[in-house]
């Protein structure tokens, strides 16, 4: 078995996905895999894109994805950058 194997992730387009590390087996410790977005930079999450390419967050953190479905009018967000605030932290 390799001792050092490769855990650089090739992420798709869009780059989006965020993975929930259960156990210290790939990262050393539980956490977040996540895809380089700047604002998840915390001091939880840090830019391990030379190793991982990606982020890695820790245990203390929670991920989520936000969709919206079938908005009306769909006009009003066609297209149309959101920003989402955080309700604790910084960043």
């Amino acid at each position: 078995m390799d001792a050092s194997p490769v855990k650089k992730v090739n992420w798709k387009n869009p780059e989006r996905d965020a993975y929930r590390l259960e156990d210290s087996s790939y990262s050393g410790a539980p956490g977040w895999l996540t895809t380089y977005l700047p604002h998840l930079i915390t001091p939880d999450c840090t830019d391990e894109r030379d190793t991982y390419n990606g982020i890695i967050c820790n245990d203390n953190v929670m991920i989520k994805r936000v969709i919206f479905y079938k908005q009306q009018p769909w006009n009003d967000f066609f297209f149309r950058n959101m920003q989402v605030k955080r309700t604790s932290g910084t960043g």
